[in-house]
């Protein structure tokens, strides 16, 4: 009995060759993707999830959009932001239309 051989041309070594070499490369990206994220997590702190810093940024924001609210509640006359109404807010669009918040509103409504 003869045993048959398996006859494989040039293109067909480079495509294996090429094959490899992708999965290697892919392999590759990732490991020294997740490398480079966990080392640059642990030698830079700044980088890093501090809750802290975040709780106090997010604290100052909202501190802060509150006194501006106020003051331009006080601008419009108004004794506090709770008093606008949706005619009080308007938009101008990039064409230069001036519409109304209650205008807006009934349009997104209505359709």
């Amino acid at each position: 009995m003869e045993k048959e051989a398996i006859s494989l041309d040039w293109a067909d070594i480079f495509i294996v060759i090429g094959f490899i070499l992708f999965i290697i490369l892919i392999v590759a990206i990732l490991v020294f993707g997740l490398f480079l994220f966990f080392i640059d997590r642990n030698q830079n702190p700044q980088k890093a999830l501090i809750i802290d810093e975040k709780k106090h940024r997010t604290a100052n924001y909202l501190i802060t959009m509150r006194k501006g609210l106020f003051r331009l509640a006080t601008a419009a006359g108004l004794d506090s932001p709770i008093h606008f109404t949706p005619s009080d807010v308007m938009y101008k669009d990039d064409k230069g239309r001036v519409s109304t918040l209650e205008e807006i509103y009934k349009e997104i409504t209505s359709s």
